[in-house]
């Protein structure tokens, strides 16, 4: 009896260890997997993490600017809308959709549509004011020069003073970009928001990428998120429509009697 007791307790001395170090193994793993839960997780199978654009895309899903043409698929090579850059431009202003729900400021825009909110947005705040004739044109691709001048628009709404300018050289292709464009297009360059290729070329009229749009994105959205710590104030508390209706940006491009779209 003495023996087979001793027996047990020799048993349980072994079993007890065992038992405590896969708790502990268990333990870890669920630590692990918790923090992988928190981090970004990337959903694209066509954007790489040796891609020069997979910070910025990873950026702009964490801060809901972008989303992917599909649940796996980001398209970077894809070209932007005008409707899928204002609607960008809305999220990075945090506004609400639901205070311009209903609103059709022009009539190629359904006032049900997905992008049609962040249109009356923008149009509320003088951002955009279509291509003419009533028009937006939510289905054109957007420029690097229609891009360069909504943005400088943004900054202008909302007050929000430029990054110090730390480039000196101007753009070898200025003489190609459009005249209602071409102090927007510098104003960024010389901040580097807006970067050329390795010839120095804006590339005014090329059409802009997906990638090419979350990379600028990127460094619009963090120096917004800058001016909102340093403010203490949100963009979009400015910018509701009942609010000071009359101080709006003079407008800029818009004065070309000829009428060109302006993005």
């Amino acid at each position: 009896m003495k023996r087979r007791m001793i027996s047990m307790l020799l048993v349980l001395c072994m079993i007890v260890p065992m038992l405590s170090f896969q708790a502990l193994a268990t333990g870890a793993q669920n630590t692990e997997a918790s923090t992988e839960t928190g981090a970004v997780q990337n959903p694209f199978a066509d954007v790489k993490e040796t891609d020069w654009f997979y910070q910025s895309v990873m950026y702009a899903l964490q801060n809901n600017i972008f989303k992917g043409t599909s649940d796996t698929s980001f398209s970077p090579e894809g070209s932007m809308t005008r409707a899928m850059f204002v609607t960008i431009m809305g999220r990075i202003a945090e506004i609400n959709p639901d205070d311009y729900k209903g609103i059709q400021e022009f009539y190629d825009v359904p006032a049900d549509s997905w992008y049609g909110p962040y249109v009356a947005w923008a149009k509320e705040e003088e951002i955009t004011l279509g291509v003419g004739n009533d028009k937006f044109d939510p289905d054109g691709l957007v420029t690097r020069e229609q891009m360069a001048v909504l943005m400088v628009r943004f900054f202008d709404a909302y007050k929000i003073p430029y990054p110090e300018a730390t480039v000196t050289s101007i753009p070898a292709d200025l003489d190609s970009v459009s005249d209602y464009a071409k102090e927007a297009v510098l104003e960024l360059w010389s901040c580097g928001l807006f970067q050329g290729d390795g010839t120095g070329n804006f590339n005014p009229r090329s059409n802009a990428t997906r990638a090419e749009a979350a990379a600028f994105s990127m460094r619009f959205d963090e120096i917004v998120e800058k001016w909102f710590v340093e403010t203490g104030k949100k963009p979009a508390a400015e910018t509701k429509p009942e609010e000071n209706p009359t101080e709006k940006p003079e407008e800029k491009p818009e004065e070309n009697p000829t009428k060109k779209p302006e993005e």
